[in-house]
């Protein structure tokens, strides 16, 4: 029974669909800010980022053409026959964009240099002879001239980047400064705009805290960074030193630098977000007066509603003498007049549910009356029933104890013919021997014994002797092959046993059934395989199996392969017995482990063997079995058995 669905009054319902329609254009409004005026407004902020973004970068990109316009002067100049030392004073002097310029040697020592500001017999003292062989101003990677990469300068103690270029021997460096490029950041910064200059390794190179910027803090993680394809220009938001910021990135052709404009979120949308908040509460305002004013008309509606609903309860408890009640509104009139109608109706349906109730009482009673004749007929014949199914189960039981005694009289009867054959040489060799002891015996009589005629009486009785041992041990295996046999089928007990001898001991005394075809049984069974098990029922099991293949597998053939193997995996084996023969038609393989369902009726068989051997599998050696077959291509036999059954008692 489904969960009864949650009600409310009238009132509340006509109270929430007036709210709802209330919402509409506050929804409307929201739709309107999300879909068109908020995007508007931040392509607008990312428009005026870009604008700041490329400006600031011309300046950067003009600074730095300035600076190498300077610094090809001055190579002129050194390529004259001019002092470098004051070459590099007099550069300095006029005003120059460098902080420092220096000549290095071949090997990356200082030979002339002059600083910014600096007094010129300390600087001198304090770099001349110094070693930059391993500064990113000489290990510039076979260049040989152009912009290094920003870093900390030995000369200067500033972030700076410089221009270098071969000059004879020797190689001009040209340091400028980071901190001299345009100062439009920190003008930006009193605007609660933040500028931020990166080098091409996402390293903070210029920020309007120049403490900031000498710290060479690394920006690669801002979402800035993550742009698809490696835009030039990018624009989204991220988290800065714990700030929520929406920003646009530029980057440089030339030195793959990158400048970032960007202002805090709160900034951007504090204004936007107060006109909307002032708008919302004045729109919430109205719908919460438009709702008193609904509560108090949907209470009118409910209190004439009510009326209806008392009328239609009086009907329920089998009140139908109602009166139509008048309203102003048409469709309460109308309302009540259907209720009106609706009681008559019900009255004269009343009336004739009754007298259809006498007629179908009457009906019932005729009916148990049958019913009653009927259920006890079919008690007699599920009696019945019963006595047949009970005599047709013992009728099984006998046929499966008659079957079982068949196989172990046709298995005495094989037996006994192959023992004819070692029995009948030894009782013949046992004679013949006799024989040459009484000729020999003669002999002795009359003195006529020769030399020879003693060494070949000696080597007849020697090939007679081992003719009568060799059949005697024959007929002894195949009697104790016989008897372990027939022990294990004529009893359930429990044992440990080598696979591979029981397959042979059953194959053995198979012989004089399994010779008369030319039928080839490989076994592939390992030694080591053992099962604590009943080997009489699994015997019993595998030779219906291998004589069910000769029989109807090798029905029309005389010659065939059978295959036998097996192989354990923990506490399971498994074994498969497969042939060659003609195969299992499709529609018979579901029912060949039914009871009584066979191929050969009349032909004496019983249908019972392979029912046999299902029930011996799954009942005594707790496992499974299962057939696989294709017509004309051979029949496989599956059977999954535990390593160690359980005792009958516990199946």
């Amino acid at each position: 029974m489904s969960k009864p669905a949650k009600t409310r009054s009238l009132a509340s319902e006509l109270l929430i669909q007036l709210a709802i329609v209330a919402l509409v254009p506050l929804g409307a409004t929201m739709a309107f800010f999300t879909w068109q005026l908020f995007p508007y407004l931040t392509k607008n902020i990312i428009d005026e980022q870009q604008s700041i973004a490329s400006l600031v970068t011309q300046q950067v990109i003009e600074r730095i053409a300035t600076a190498e316009e300077q610094a090809g002067l001055l190579i002129g100049l050194a390529a004259q026959d001019i002092d470098r030392r004051e070459l590099v004073k007099g550069f300095l002097s006029q005003k120059s964009d460098f902080d420092s310029v220096y000549f290095l040697d071949a090997t990356g020592s200082i030979k002339s240099i002059a600083i910014r500001d600096a007094i010129v017999l300390e600087t001198e003292q304090l770099y001349m002879d110094m070693d930059l062989s391993h500064s990113s101003v000489y290990q510039t990677e076979g260049k040989t001239s152009g912009w290094t990469q920003v870093f900390l300068s030995i000369v200067t103690g500033r972030l700076s980047i410089a221009y270098f270029e071969e000059v004879g021997e020797q190689r001009l460096i040209a340091e400028l400064a980071i901190d001299r490029l345009p100062k439009l950041s920190k003008r930006l910064s009193e605007q609660d705009i933040l500028m931020m200059l990166v080098d091409a390794d996402h390293q903070l190179i210029a920020h309007p805290d120049s403490s900031l910027s000498q710290q060479q803090f690394n920006l690669g993680h801002l979402a800035l960074f993550n742009r698809p394809d490696s835009q030039k220009v990018y624009s989204t938001d991220f988290e800065w030193d714990n700030q929520k910021y929406f920003g646009t990135l530029v980057t440089m052709d030339d030195l793959g630098w990158s400048v970032i404009v960007s202002e805090e979120e709160s900034s951007i949308w504090a204004g936007l977000y107060q006109q909307l908040r002032n708008w919302l509460i004045s729109v919430v305002t109205i719908i919460v007066l438009v709702l008193l004013i609904a509560l108090k008309r949907s209470s009118l509606f409910s209190r004439r509603f009510a009326v209806l609903s008392q009328q239609a309860k009086d009907i329920a408890r089998g009140n139908y003498q109602t009166e139509v009640v008048q309203e102003r509104i048409r469709e309460f009139n109308e309302l009540s007049e259907n209720v009106v109608e609706m009681s008559q109706a019900i009255s004269n349906r009343e009336d004739a549910l009754q007298t259809k109730e006498q007629q179908l009482r009457e009906i019932n009673e005729m009916l148990e009356e049958r019913v009653e004749e009927r259920t006890k007929r079919l008690i007699e014949s599920n009696q019945e029933l019963e006595k047949t199914n009970t005599a047709l189960n013992d009728t099984m039981d006998q046929l499966v104890q008659a079957d079982k005694l068949a196989s172990l009289g046709s298995l005495v009867a094989g037996v006994a013919h192959e023992l004819n054959t070692p029995i009948g040489n030894a009782t013949m060799a046992s004679s013949t021997l006799k024989d040459f002891a009484e000729r020999i015996q003669q002999q002795l009589a009359t003195g006529s014994v020769t030399k020879s005629g003693l060494k070949e009486f000696l080597n007849d009785a020697i090939m007679a002797a081992g003719i009568t041992s060799r059949n005697l041990e024959k007929a002894s295996e195949l009697i104790t092959s016989f008897k372990q046999v027939a022990t294990d089928q004529s009893s359930s007990q429990r044992r440990t046993f080598s696979l591979n001898e029981l397959f042979h001991e059953i194959l053995l005394t198979l012989h004089p059934q399994t010779k008369k075809k030319a039928i080839k049984i490989e076994l592939d069974v390992a030694s080591e395989i053992s099962l604590d098990s009943y080997p009489g029922p699994l015997g019993q099991v595998l030779s219906n199996l291998i004589m069910n293949a000769f029989i109807h597998g090798f029905e029309d053939r005389m010659q065939g392969r059978i295959r036998i193997s097996a192989m354990k995996e923990e506490d399971k084996v498994q074994i498969t017995l497969e042939d060659d023969g003609k195969g299992i038609p499709e529609t018979a393989l579901p029912k060949i482990f039914d009871p009584f369902y066979t191929t050969r009726l009349g032909q004496g068989g019983s249908g019972l063997g392979l029912h046999i051997c299902h029930n011996i599998v799954v009942d005594t050696l707790a496992g499974k079995i299962r057939a696989e077959s294709e017509v004309g291509q051979g029949t496989r036999f599956l059977l999954t058995l535990a390593a160690c059954a359980p005792r009958l008692e516990e199946v």
